[in-house]
Parts: C-alpha cells; structure tokens; sequence
C-alpha cells in the first residue's frame, strides 16, 4: 500500500537523489509535481541521463505516475560526430560477451543510434541497447533487433 506524500516532501527528495547522482548534471532538469504526478522538464546531455533523472523519480515512494519530457541537448564539450557514435557502438557491441557477434547493425543519424538485426533472445536484444546506451552524444535509441520466434 503506497502512503500518502504531499508534493513538497516528493519534490525535496526527488531533488536531492538527482543532485545527488555523479552521472547526472541536474541543473537543467526542472520538476512539476502535483498529486504525485511528476513531470520532468529540461535538458540533460545523453540518453543514458535521462534514465538516470527518470529512475530516480520513478524510485521515489509516493510518486504515482512519471511524465518524461526531457530533452537531449549535447553540449559542444560532450558532442561527437556520428561516424564516432557508429564506431563506438559497432565497437561496444563487438566486445559485448551477452552479444552475439555480427549479427546486430547500427546505423547512426542525428544522434539517434538505429540497432537492427537477429538474435536468439530477449536478454541479448536487450543487452545490445544497454552496451551503447551510455555514450555521449546520443539523442536517442531504436532497438528494432527482431528476437527469433523459435527461440521465445
């Protein structure tokens, strides 16, 4: 049974995990709470922060429903090409031991990295977006790696 929490108590706490976080630059992510219902607001520089800043509201007892609108908005200081990005995935997922080899393709477009291809299960379609999930410069991820029926 989840316990009532106004939004003042939600909005303190909330706050403190992401100043808290050391892989998160909160200082542009704003928060509207109301009934428990959050809002994140913002920008953030990767993908992978804003997983970190919804996992941290997401976390928080009391918090009923989590609306993400973040923006991903890379700074000169963290932004790379996407020929980078392309070999730092390719790369990424090579080394991957939870990832068959050669059998996912990446493509990258403005910062939205495209992962594509055939494996045997969930857990290796989902480790290959978690290997590239982090990188820098990453607006956004499209995992559409098709899991073999004969192996669900």
């Amino acid at each position: 049974m989840m316990t009532y929490r106004s939004d003042v108590a939600l909005e303190n706490e909330i706050h403190q995990k992401l100043v808290s976080e050391p892989h998160l630059d909160e200082s542009n992510i704003y928060l509207f709470i109301k009934e428990g219902k959050v809002v994140l607001q913002g920008t953030v520089n990767s993908s992978w922060e804003q997983c970190l800043a919804e996992f941290a509201v997401k976390s928080t007892e009391g918090v009923k429903e989590v609306i993400d609108d973040l923006y991903i908005g890379v700074t000169e200081k963290f932004k790379r090409s996407d020929a980078d990005i392309e070999n730092a995935a390719i790369t990424a997922l090579y080394w991957d031991s939870r990832v068959p080899k050669n059998t996912i393709h990446v493509n990258v477009e403005r910062g939205c990295i495209t992962l594509t291809g055939n494996v045997d299960d969930w857990h290796q379609q989902y480790s290959a977006e978690n290997a590239v999930r982090k990188f820098t410069s990453v607006k956004k991820i499209v995992n559409l790696i098709n899991v073999n029926e004969k192996f669900q």
